[in-house]
């Protein structure tokens, strides 16, 4: 976790979760904390500089599901599936073809 690269690798995530979106609610239904996990995930996706660069960097996906763990295990749930099974797939899929996933 605190290796030599620590600010590149994990600067990032110390930032946005220090942010108030991510910060611990009070209660609410399991319903309503999903739905807060899925919004968090729309916010972490537009503070990236791009999804397909953090699915195809093992270090970026391990920071991201260190720093998210302990903030929000739902959104680290679905924030692995979308970025390393879903988009990490498509971009593995067929590394000779050129996909848009700028959508994703």
């Amino acid at each position: 976790l605190f290796g030599p690269n620590f600010r590149r690798e994990h600067g990032f995530w110390r930032r946005l979760l220090t942010t108030e979106p991510f910060r611990r609610p009070d209660g609410g239904t399991p319903d309503e904390r999903l739905a807060l996990s899925y919004h968090r995930l729309r916010i972490l996706n537009n503070a990236l500089d791009s999804g397909a660069r953090l699915a195809a960097d093992p270090r970026a996906l391990a920071a991201l599901h260190e720093w998210l763990g302990p903030v929000d295990p739902a959104l680290t749930t679905v924030a692995g599936i979308h970025y390393n099974l879903f988009l990490g797939s498509l971009l593995d899929h067929d590394a000779g073809t050129h996909r848009d996933v700028s959508d994703f």
